[in-house]
């Protein structure tokens, strides 16, 4: 029968709705067996802010408005605005709008011309050393300002770099990889982009890579002025994890008679949680990666009285994963992860034995570990990027099989984090 159902819902925002729905199912013996459903419904931009920033429309007009910063990682064709903090929201194209910015953080141009469409995958490279010219209108995002000004294309397979001078004429810089009369295992470059800068500045720039950091630096030390967007740049966190632990262990002997009913058992666990914030979308997304060390100890007699069985062991689990942050406040994040498990077993004597308690069967065995991967489901807070609070849950673990013997170990854990850097 269906034990308990927990919805939480988020009233915070009104952009937003979020249903999470646990489910712990028990039968009639009172045999419990985790059996969690997690159903996420939520807007997946809902929690970023609106801006104040500007747009310029195709008749020249700048007007004072809020955009909805999604710090794209790839060019966008459109945007969401509005005209004041509680009007209506509103899409921004590029049919109608030349220019948009949140001023210190980004400026996006409108541009029309040549566009080199030669993809960059080192799997699909064209065989010819020129670009293979496209005309189109999109957004370009402006890294630079001063005399000379930098701008940056990206979109799937095409990244590319333009500047424009004083006239406001916007120009590509060629740059091209390309495998040379059509030989797939050599690998030429088109680097036209260098003699563009000296003819431009004058000064060498035969170091300089066709890459953002490389560009943007030489523009900004040409026009002695700094970078008024934000550099993107990778965070790096590091936090101390305890926690809590709820364990449930099934013995299946494929026999109802001798089925081994282990009671709940609580644990504690210990980690530490490196985590690599990427530079896109707000922050919002990471890479997790946690050892933790967990112990476990107990014991249970079958059904039929047959065998007392008995395990103890000490773990360490290795997880990666990926996280995705949920915005509250400026101080406050609500966060959900997955992320894959495998594990290092420290103790050497074997994870479970097995003594007879009647005559006339086996007298005992033991049974060492068997190496498996699970899965870990997660959905905690984070405050002022200091203190987090998660509730974790793993699918079960294979501990053992052996013939027509099995275990699997399933947990709940909650766990408190403490940022260290």
């Amino acid at each position: 029968m269906l034990k308990r159902i927990f919805l939480f819902r988020n009233k915070s925002s009104s952009y937003f709705e979020k249903l999470i729905l646990i489910c712990v199912k028990i039968n009639d013996s009172m045999k419990i067996h985790y059996l969690l459903c997690i159903l996420l419904s939520f807007i997946a931009n809902s929690q970023i802010k609106f801006e104040k920033g500007y747009i310029i429309t195709q008749s020249g007009q700048q007007k004072d408005v809020y955009i909805k910063n999604l710090d794209w990682l790839e060019n966008p064709d459109t945007f969401i605005y509005k005209s004041g903090e509680n009007d209506e929201q509103k899409t921004g194209q590029l049919i109608n709008i030349k220019e948009f910015s949140v001023p210190n953080y980004f400026k996006f141009v409108k541009y029309t011309g040549k566009i080199d469409v030669s993809s960059n995958n080192m799997n699909d490279l064209s065989y010819l050393p020129n670009p293979i010219w496209e005309e189109r209108t999109i957004f370009l995002n402006q890294l630079t300002s001063g005399k000379l000004k930098l701008y940056q294309y990206r979109n799937k397979n095409i990244e590319q770099y333009f500047y424009s001078t004083e006239n406001g004429e916007i120009i590509p810089l060629v740059y091209k990889k390309y495998n040379p009369g059509g030989d797939t295992y050599k690998i030429a470059e088109n680097t036209e982009y260098i003699d563009q800068l000296v003819s431009l500045t004058g000064e060498k720039t035969r170091k300089i890579k066709y890459e953002k950091s490389y560009l943007v630096d030489f523009f900004q030390q040409y026009n002695g002025e700094k970078n008024e967007t934000k550099n993107n740049k990778l965070d790096f966190n590091l936090s101390f994890r305890m926690g809590v632990s709820f364990n449930k262990l099934n013995v299946d002997l494929h026999s109802f008679y001798q089925d081994v009913d282990f009671s709940d058992k609580t644990g504690y666990t210990i980690g530490l949680e490196a985590e690599l914030v990427l530079p896109f979308n707000k922050n919002k997304w990471s890479i997790i990666a946690e050892p933790t060390y967990y112990r476990y100890k107990n014991e249970s007699v079958s059904k039929d009285g047959t065998y007392k069985f008995a395990t103890s062991f000490d773990m360490l689990d290795l997880e990666i994963g990926l996280r995705h942050y949920m915005f509250l406040s400026d101080k406050s994040k609500i966060f959900i992860n997955a992320g894959i498990v495998t594990n290092i077993y420290m103790t050497k004597d074997a994870l479970m034995t097995y003594t007879s308690l009647k005559p006339g069967y086996l007298n005992g065995g033991s049974y060492y570990d068997t190496k498996s991967t699970y899965l870990n489901f997660g959905i905690g807070y984070k405050y002022k990027n200091k203190f987090s609070g998660e509730l974790k849950v793993s699918t079960s673990k294979e501990l053992y099989e052996r013939g027509y013997w099995s275990a699997k170990l399933s947990r709940v854990s909650f766990i408190l984090g403490y940022n260290i850097f």
